[in-house]
């Protein structure tokens, strides 16, 4: 069924989806009704809607199988581990970043020197071949484009690398910044920062959460586009373990547990409410809106014939 359609009702689909081995992290923990509720509200967060509205983006077929990577740690199934992780390797290149600080998660987490090392062994050969030899060549040679975002740093990525170690404070001041502030709370707020009991899980958000906020480019610091999208399966599983401790700590822990995992289901209804693409058009807090570049859209496409096939982007 060859349709445009198909561009908005697949992504949807993965991102459906994606809620389901949440659940069952959940649900192996001990924590089913908090494994159900952080579900609920995976689905609600806003820069999941945003990735299934505007625009064909892989990254909204690469959450589930992230998700499914999250899964089979917690389970300890390496098999199904590193099937998931390839997928997910297929979707984006910058998830191969992603693979190395996931690799260095499973080293400090499991003392699993010879599964971590794989991991970050795999990922590194992959990015580099991918990012230094497979795109160029498939774009007729030229370099790899999103570099252009950390030009500030030098115009080629053994320069940028070599430049951010000698003079650090250069991208530093990029990250102590109110607007990173912002950002952390529209990231971390929906789910009362509770990853921060389980600060490892935050691990593999680091390549992504810099990749963002160090870029000349204001719009990846934001939730209104698909960049933030890869940091959210690390964000709400390390909910459910912060919740998880929490219950350690507390006796009666169960039922706080229950309370915290309502919380978390309430708070991004709240921020959806204010910053979702379906309801907030012309918050403050979001960049969506009525505006000349809308008029100019309307106009253009008033002049396509209505039987005629067509391309946007």
């Amino acid at each position: 069924w060859p349709h445009s359609l198909n561009l908005l009702l697949i992504p949807a689909l993965f991102l459906a989806l994606a809620g389901y081995p949440l659940y069952r992290i959940g649900v192996g923990k001990g924590l089913p009704w908090e494994g159900l509720s952080l579900s609920a509200a995976f689905l609600l967060a806003t820069p999941l809607w945003n990735i299934g509205l505007f625009g064909f983006h892989p990254d909204a077929l690469a959450l589930l199988p992230l998700m499914m990577v999250l899964w089979y740690y917690e389970q300890e199934n390496q098999a199904g581990f590193w099937l998931s992780l390839l997928v997910v390797f297929a979707c984006k290149e910058n998830l191969f970043l992603v693979g190395v600080f996931l690799g260095i998660m499973i080293l400090v987490d499991k003392r699993d020197q010879r599964w971590g090392g794989s991991v970050i062994a795999v990922s590194s050969l992959g990015g580099f071949l991918v990012m230094g030899f497979i795109i160029p060549y498939f774009n007729g040679g030229a370099s790899y484009g999103y570099q252009e975002y950390y030009s500030y740093l030098g115009d080629t990525p053994g320069a940028i690398l070599s430049n951010a170690f000698l003079h650090p404070t250069v991208w530093l001041a990029r990250v102590f910044t109110p607007a990173t502030g912002k950002y952390v709370l529209l990231l971390m707020g929906p789910v009362a920062f509770l990853p921060l009991l389980r600060p490892k899980y935050l691990l593999p958000c680091v390549p992504l959460f810099l990749q963002n906020v160090l870029a000349n480019d204001g719009r990846l610091a934001t939730l209104d586009y698909q960049y933030p999208a890869f940091m959210l399966p690390f964000i709400y599983v390390g909910t459910l373990q912060g919740i998880r401790r929490i219950q350690h700590w507390q006796r009666g822990g169960s039922r706080l547990g229950s309370i915290l995992a309502l919380v978390v289901v309430v708070l991004p209804l709240g921020f959806h409410w204010e910053l979702g693409p379906l309801l907030s058009y012309g918050s403050a807090w979001t960049r969506h809106g009525i505006s000349w570049h809308k008029e100019i859209r309307d106009h253009l496409v008033a002049r396509v014939p209505p039987q005629e096939p067509g391309v946007a982007g």
